[in-house]
């Protein structure tokens, strides 16, 4: 097993804080409307038809796309089945799940809307950057036929992984079913149904030993931080005892 970072949660809380866009850039925030107009622009359906308005008004835009009320947390029977799972790559190589051994491994479904779809691409590069030593980050598009044009814009040296685009395979009840990755992680929340919109992202968090699954449909990017800060803890905890 690979060992995680010995860093602490207040120390990468703190380098979270210092490394955040408000306090390095100046001019942009996560998580934070900067528009006066962000409710108009929700209603006329702007959020996912250009490639702005979801980085000027992310809070609004996520506000009324999140599901209540479902399960959203599940124990795995057996962790191991996580890490000998494989999936394929864009280059014809496979992901072995054996290489996230260790690490808290974070699952993000991003639809290809314009806006939405780069802006938690970005969000994830953030996150990355803050957590590069105790988080993996794994992508999984989602084909939109409504916009067959839009793509990601990913950096040439990016750390995250990025699976080919996701399609609901013709004769599958689900989009779970088109994927095994998702397959799995599905059936570890709640077992024997799949609730993965195509709507909104879904990210879901994987504990550093496979035994326990987290689900969250359009997370802000302060939830992602504190709930790595969590696991980060565990693993901590766990090196203790």
């Amino acid at each position: 097993m690979k060992k995680p970072s010995r860093l602490s949660p207040v120390v990468l809380l703190l380098v979270s804080c210092l490394r955040s866009p408000l306090l390095v850039a100046g001019t942009f925030q996560w998580d934070k409307d900067s528009l006066d107009d962000c409710h108009q622009r929700e209603e006329a359906g702007q959020c996912t038809t250009d490639s702005v308005t979801f980085y000027q008004c992310p809070m609004t835009c996520t506000k009324n796309i999140k599901a209540e009320g479902m399960r959203k947390q599940g124990e795995a029977e057996d962790p191991e089945d996580f890490f000998e799972l494989k999936t394929p790559l864009a280059n014809g190589k496979m992901l072995k799940f054996e290489k996230f051994e260790g690490y808290v491994t974070t699952f993000v479904v991003i639809p290809l809307f314009p806006g939405m779809a780069q802006y938690y691409f970005d969000m994830m590069e953030h996150l990355h950057k803050v957590y590069p030593f105790t988080l993996e980050i794994v992508v999984l598009p989602i084909r939109i036929d409504t916009h067959p044009d839009v793509k990601l814009t990913i950096p040439a040296k990016t750390k995250i992984t990025v699976l080919p685009e996701i399609k609901r395979e013709a004769g599958s009840e689900s989009l779970a079913e088109s994927n095994n990755v998702l397959e799995y992680l599905e059936q570890v929340i709640f077992p024997g149904a799949d609730f993965i919109f195509t709507d909104r992202v879904t990210a879901y968090f994987v504990a550093y030993n496979a035994g326990f699954v987290e689900k969250e449909d359009s997370p802000t990017l302060d939830f992602m931080e504190r709930l790595v800060v969590h696991y980060q803890g565990e693993m901590e905890w766990k090196q203790e005892f």
